[in-house]
């Protein structure tokens, strides 16, 4: 059986980003990891067949700073105490199977006392939602996550409970492909990371690799069909880079990410066919 390497280093991946344990006094907060994928209803499969979500909570003190991630449907509008804080209209995906990831401060649309969430989503089967009191990057405990208490409705008028499918992680078939792609943006999120070898990155030159077929027109922007692989660099690229190279099939993806305290500073990808 092959063995998989991975490599964890800083917050690449971001299931090793920082965790953050100072927030408001007397709010509620849920355990770590308890977010759900949720969806009511049959499957949508356009922006013709909208599904309704609504939650609410309480809160003692409005967090400095709150961070909203919703991950799955392609179309997406959620409101906050009756203020639009995302719009997402991707209507498919970019890459094969890849789902989106929304990120929006929200600290401004909080108050004390109750708080209303209402989601209208389409394009998909499932809903991750989570709200967490500190800044984008930070794995904190959530104030409100998605689960099985929410209700929902395919009209607005009729809500219902809705179905709750498991973790984010419960179900490794969802670690394959793209799907999970933009999911490492989520704070405490391992996915195949979480089964995989793992190996510290010292200074100088680390060159990990399972197989490897490069040639003159590979790296000139046309490669060809090469093998599936993992390739991993540190070294000759400034100390706070780190850049890798994965291949499956003709498809060949590109990272580079800076990182910086908190959180990715930059990331650029790049698809050769």
């Amino acid at each position: 059986m092959k063995r998989c390497i991975a490599v964890c280093a800083a917050v690449w991946m971001c299931g090793c980003g920082n965790v953050a344990s100072v927030v408001p006094p007397g709010n509620v907060l849920l355990p770590a990891g308890s977010e759900q994928y949720i969806w009511v209803s049959s499957p949508s499969p356009d922006a013709t067949a909208p599904r309704m979500f609504r939650k609410s909570f309480s809160l003692v003190s409005v967090p400095m700073s709150a961070t909203l991630y919703v991950f799955g449907p392609y179309n997406a509008d959620v409101l906050i105490n009756g203020a639009s804080v995302i719009h997402q209209a991707q209507g498919g995906p970019i890459l094969t199977n890849e789902r989106p990831l929304e990120i929006a401060e929200i600290s401004n649309v909080l108050m004390t006392g109750t708080n209303t969430i209402s989601v209208t989503a389409s394009g998909s089967e499932i809903l991750a939602f989570k709200i967490i009191p500190a800044e984008q990057g930070i794995n904190a405990q959530p104030l409100v996550v998605s689960d099985g208490l929410w209700e929902g409705s395919t009209d607005g008028t009729s809500w219902m409970p809705v179905s709750s499918f498991g973790s984010l992680e419960s179900d490794v078939t969802r670690f394959k492909g793209n799907f999970d792609l933009n999911l490492y943006e989520w704070p405490g999120y391992q996915g195949i990371n979480a089964i995989l070898d793992h190996a510290l990155i010292g200074s100088g030159f680390l060159h990990f690799k399972q197989r490897e077929q490069r040639d003159a027109g590979f790296r000139q922007g046309n490669p060809g069909p090469v093998e599936s692989g993992f390739n991993l660099f540190h070294g000759g690229a400034p100390a706070n880079e780190l850049w890798g190279d994965f291949a499956r099939g003709d498809t060949r993806f590109f990272h580079d990410r800076a990182t910086k305290p908190g959180g990715f500073q930059r990331e650029r990808r790049r698809t050769a066919r």
